[in-house]
Formats: C-alpha cells, structure tokens, sequence
C-alpha cells in the first residue's frame, strides 16, 4: 500500500506558513559571527537529515531538492530546529527562505541581517 506524501506536505506547508507569519525575528543576533555560528548550526542539522534520509533510502547521497528528499528532510530537519532549545536557531530557520532552507549547498543568506 502506497502513502500518498500530498497531504503531508500540503499540511507541512501551511505549517510552514502559520510558522512565519508568527516568528519574531527580533531574537536574532546582527552581528556576523553570531549569525555565521546559527547558519552553520542549521545546515549541520539539514546535513544530518540529508543522511538520515539518504541511509535510509528515502533519498540519494547529495540529494536535496526532489520531492521525496525534501519529504524525508523536512520534518526531520524541523523537528531537531523545534527540540533545540534556541530561540535564535529557530527564528533563523523560520526566516530562511522555503526553497534554501532545506538546501546544504546554499549561498551565505544570514548576510542579510548583518546591521551595519
């Protein structure tokens, strides 16, 4: 029997969404080493789920963006953001944008909020 992944992701969007409208991002530091030390603790745990994903077969090695990694990583990713205990970790991770959050081989993006 086939799990259809569409209501899944459906709901995990809209998750996603409620998520953002509600973030505060005045938790988030200004400075560029603080920021650096959160992105590079985000992509450690996109990294992670990218190999939980990959070990178990739900995805190839490398794999970020095709629907079936991205189903496998999401929550998995999600859910050690939520179970981090840092308010910054999670406000970084809801702003980053849907279609770099989950990407480990993205472009500095956390350059944004540096205050200069």
């Amino acid at each position: 029997m086939r799990i259809s992944l569409i209501p899944f992701l459906a709901a995990a969007l809209v998750a996603s969404v409620a998520a953002v409208a509600a973030q505060d991002v005045s938790v988030l530091p200004r400075d560029e080493e603080a920021l650096r030390a959160i992105d590079n603790a985000q992509l450690r745990i996109v990294r992670r789920a990218n190999s939980q994903c990959t070990h178990s077969g739900e995805a190839r090695f490398g794999e970020y963006r095709s629907a079936r990694a991205r189903a496998c990583m999401m929550p998995l990713a999600d859910r050690a953001v939520e179970t981090s205990d840092d308010p910054a970790l999670q406000a970084y991770h809801r702003w980053l944008p849907m279609g770099i959050r989950y990407d480990a081989n993205r472009a500095p993006h956390w350059r944004k909020l540096v205050v200069r």
